[in-house]
């Protein structure tokens, strides 16, 4: 048993904590630089998520382990009744553990908690496990939004709440 397996049971999924900012750019420029070109958008949200995600009335989630954030994903107010789930991303060698999906059912929750009647997404076709854990979840694939500001998405999903 490799040492994130053992860690598995003693994963936290918290609400944004001021500690962890520069952990929620940091694990996803990883993976973004792993799969992808970083575009300007993306530097705009992970640079600034105080300002890009919660003071806009949204929130980022963080999975942690012995106090070292290893996964994040947020959620961005759209609209009064939706979110949308952005900037998901867990450390390599974290992988394997559910983290991802214990993350997305952190947001679900929030968004249920709140009222909110639906959560997209946008992704893109390459990322398969992604996608695969995204439909486990409920979310189903949807016509594209022309407006992605995005050059690498080319699907979008929805989950009704």
């Amino acid at each position: 048993m490799n040492e994130a397996s053992s860690l598995k049971s003693d994963v936290s999924y918290i609400v944004f904590e001021e500690k962890y900012v520069s952990d929620f750019a940091s694990i996803n420029y990883q993976w973004l630089a792993d799969y992808f070109d970083i575009e300007p958008q993306d530097k705009v949200v992970l640079e600034n998520p105080v300002g890009e995600v919660i003071d806009k009335g949204g929130q980022v989630f963080f999975a942690v382990v012995e106090g070292k954030a290893v996964g994040t994903v947020a959620l961005i107010l759209k609209e009064p009744d939706t979110f949308e789930l952005v900037k998901m991303g867990v450390l390599s060698a974290y992988k394997g553990l559910k983290i991802g999906k214990g993350l997305i059912q952190s947001a679900i929750d929030y968004a249920q908690k709140l009222g909110v009647n639906k959560i997209v997404l946008e992704t893109s076709s390459k990322l398969l496990p992604a996608i695969s854990l995204y439909q486990k979840a409920g979310f189903r694939i949807i016509e594209p939004d022309p407006n992605t500001k995005y050059k690498r998405c080319d699907l979008w999903m929805e989950l009704k709440l």
